[in-house]
């Protein structure tokens, strides 16, 4: 039996960003960053301050 293609959704309430993935009948919750965050450097390990 193959494995169900899991991807990572993301939505925008107010100002934070939730990040979540489904998965047959189920929703779930990965990551919720409010926008003040350095969320790139959160989710992807890429600094946007200058070294």
């Amino acid at each position: 039996m193959s494995q169900p293609k899991i991807e990572y959704r993301y939505l925008v309430s107010k100002r934070n960003y939730v990040f979540y993935r489904l998965k047959f009948d189920k929703i779930r919750i990965i990551r919720v960053l409010n926008e003040t965050q350095d969320y790139m450097e959160q989710l992807f390990e890429i600094s946007s301050e200058e070294e």
